[in-house]
This record gives structure tokens, sequence and C-alpha cells, in this order.
């Protein structure tokens, strides 16, 4: 089998050099004169009180930090060159996103799961968000110019289900990147009516259907669904890129959210502060180097490949690779499940706020993004290493403590007692201390 970049052809073998000869170069620290950085120190610790950080203790297993491997630390360096505003905790969020949207329909964990993921960012507008998610976007499309294939890549809004099923039958494996997200997250966390209710549970189902042997998911019957001749969609791949601002996130976030497939499905980041500064455009990166890509095309074109194939489902299920886990990895992932299992037995018993539900699929985010580690090292010998679920484990519980203390301190869903008390309080003094004579006089502060 061949594989085609639009000028130049190669077989698996030889792009499997390629992609070996890419992380020789990035080990050595070198590649087309562009330095690969040195590993990412530790990420400040989360603010919380006693019970959260006994929580994330408890998750994170006593696991050092662990940096991404180097070729992962190297796409993530290139996506962050790639910016404007330079900002890498964004640029680590496109980048895991990305290429797990696109190894998810062909490759699996030994247990079923894809790499796809549901990925939210609520960051200030003009933070740089827009232009990380795009940069990868960007590059793949430079492969599809001169083809008859459409792009992985869709950023129109759907506000149907069976105008999501049109899409995604037509694009194959799928990164759906929606820069404002507000509207689309409101419909999944609150639906209003029929058409929207059956667009939640369609998405929902839609992040399950990528699973090993899922079942297809169902084209919706109407009107416009009998014209396109919707059929269904075997191992449907869709992994979702979204961001919202702080603001539209707290205000559509709540309680009653966890509790929903949006509250257990989607990896939300909150970034409520500065991020990078503006640098001039001559140090923007355009153009990937040459070797990197290469290694796009053999991407693009394995995933071209294997959709092109689903005309004929059960011959396109013979090429799924199912990955395993290294013992040690194995041993790990055993530990978190076992940690969640705490979690969610103080919760049950009223020990732990009930907004700690957010844990609760901590290990199964973790695989998908271990996976995504892995297949990004050498997807063509495989295994899921001891660091790939250290680095994913961290990325997953840090993302999922930071929520977990915007609930504890009544900034999003209300929190607990203690939460409200804090946020009652901190209004108070906010207006006591504000520029209002007589109020602040009968407060003692003039």
């Amino acid at each position: 089998m061949s594989y085609t970049n639009g000028h130049t052809t190669y077989t698996l073998e030889e792009l499997a050099r390629i992609n070996l000869e890419a992380q020789q170069a990035a080990n050595t620290a070198a590649m087309a004169g562009i330095p690969v950085p040195a590993s990412p120190p530790p990420p400040p610790p989360i603010m919380g009180d006693d019970r959260l950080r006994e929580v994330l203790t408890h998750l994170t297993c006593d696991v050092e930090h662990t940096p991404p491997s180097q070729m992962l630390n190297y796409l993530i360096e290139l996506n962050t060159l790639g910016m404007k505003v330079p900002f890498r905790k964004f640029a680590e969020i496109s980048t895991l996103t990305t290429f797990g949207s696109l190894f998810g329909r062909k490759y699996k964990t030994i247990d079923g799961l894809s790499s796809a993921l549901m990925m939210l960012l609520a960051a200030p507008t003009g933070s740089g968000k827009g232009e990380a998610f795009t940069f990868w976007q960007k590059q793949f499309s430079r492969l599809t110019v001169n083809t008859n294939r459409p792009p992985n890549f869709y950023t129109g809004s759907a506000t149907s289900a069976q105008g999501l099923h049109g899409a995604v039958q037509k694009i194959g494996t799928t990164v759906w990147i929606r820069h404002d997200a507000a509207g689309d997250l409101a419909m999944l966390a609150a639906p209003n009516g029929s058409t929207q209710i059956g667009f939640r549970d369609y998405v929902y189902e839609l992040f399950d259907a990528s699973a090993y042997a899922a079942a297809p998911m169902q084209p919706v019957a109407s009107v416009a669904a009998n014209m396109r001749k919707d059929e269904p969609i075997h191992n449907a791949t869709v992994g979702m890129l979204w961001s919202t601002t702080p603001t539209a996130f707290s205000e559509t976030y709540s309680q009653s959210v966890l509790s929903t497939g949006l509250g257990s499905r989607m990896l939300v980041t909150v970034h409520d502060a500065p991020a990078g500064d503006s640098v001039p455009d001559s140090q923007v990166l355009r153009d990937l180097p040459g070797t990197m890509f290469e290694i796009l095309a053999g991407i693009a074109n394995e995933v071209a490949d294997l959709d092109a194939a689903y005309a004929n489902p059960a011959e396109a299920f013979k090429r799924i690779a199912r990955i395993a886990y290294s013992p040690d990895a194995a041993a790990l992932l055993w530990r978190v499940e076992q940690a969640v299992n705490n979690v969610r037995r103080g919760v049950d018993n009223k020990r732990l706020p009930a907004h700690y539900a957010v844990f609760a699929r901590t290990s199964m985010l973790t695989k998908k993004i271990a996976l995504t580690a892995a297949l990004v090292r050498n997807r063509f010998d495989c295994r899921i290493e001891y660091a790939d679920v250290a680095y994913a484990l961290a990325f997953v519980v840090r993302a999922l403590g930071s929520l977990a203390a915007m609930f504890d301190s009544g900034a999003v869903g209300g929190g607990d007692d203690r939460a409200r008390m804090a946020a009652i309080v901190g209004w108070l003094r906010t207006f006591a201390t504000s520029n209002h004579p007589r109020v602040t006089t009968k407060c003692g502060t003039q």
C-alpha cells in the first residue's frame, strides 16, 4: 500500500522510516533549525481546600510530574510557535485533541477505547485560544488542497442530530472545532425542545461510538436525511475541540450538568487569567519543517484510506489496531481506578461534596490521552507505557481538579455551603470597600 502527499508517493515502510527519523531528530534536540524545548516544568499546584488536596493526592497515586515524550513535546512546541500569542497550555489542548481525533478511528486500547476526546477550553476573548485550535487545521488542510477529499476538520455549528450526522457522514474522521461554543454548550447542558434533546443525545452517543465494536450511529429520520440518503456510520469518530469564555461557561455549567453525559464525557480546562504576550509576525511559525510535513502527509493518507474503506465496514473493521498497556502502565491505571472508587464512595456517603463526581471518569480520560501520547511517539510499533499514563493522568487530574476548585469556591455551579458562604463574604467585602460613601461609612471603612 502506498501513500501520497500530492507530489511524492511513499510505502508504509518509508513512512515508518520518516517517523523514526523525526523522533531521532527530536531526541537530539534539533529538527530543521527549530530547537526542541526542554521538558516543561511542573504546573503550579491547584488551590483548594483540604478535601480537594486529599482527593488529588490519591488520584495521582503519588506519581511525580511526567512531561510528554520528546515527539509529543515537539508537536506541542510547534503548535505554540505557530501562535501570534504563544501559550503552551492552549497548544497542548489543541495538539492532544487533534491527533487523538485523527488516530481515533483506527487505533483503540486493548480494552476498546479510542483516542478521540471531547475538550472544552474556557478562556478570555483574545487570549489566543482560536489560533491555537486552528494551527493543525491549517497544516493538514494544505495536504488536501489538490485532492478531491474533504479536510478532516469541521468548524460549523450543528443544531440538530440529522445535520451533524450528515456532516460526519461526508467528512469521515472528524475534528470538530468550535471557536465560540457558548450556544452549543448551553444546548447540551439544558436542551429546549425535542430537536435540541435529540441533538444532545446524538452527541453523547457519538462520543461512545468510536469504541471498539460499538454499534454504528444510525441516521435520524427526516426529510433532509432522506434526500441525502443518510446511512449508518460505522466506527464514527469525532473529536471535539470547543472554546468559550469563562463568563459564558460559568453561566451554563452547574451542579446538575455533572450528572449528565456532558459532565462525564467533556474534559474542561478553565483559564481565567492572562495568557501569553504577542510576538512579531516574523516570529510566528507558518510552515512546518519538511520532515514534519511528510509525517502529517502519512497521517492524513492513513486516515483517508480507512475512511474510504468503510464503504465495506466488515473489511474496514479488520484494519483496526488494538494497543496494549505495558504491565507497569496497567498497574498504575488499576491504582487510579481504585482511587476513583474511593472518591465515588466519598460522594455517595456525603463525606465529599456532590460535585466531586467530576472525577468519575478520570481513568477513562487518562487512557484516551495515554493512547494518543503512545501513538504520537510511534504508531507503527506501539504500546502504552507507564510514562504515557503518568503524563495523561497529570493532565486529566489537573483539568478536573481546577474545575472542582471552581465549584468549591462558588465561582461556578454554586458549590457547597462553605463555597456559598465564601462567595457571599467576598461579595460583601467588595461592596463595602467600593466607592459608595454612605455604605462604606456605615460599614466602618471610612
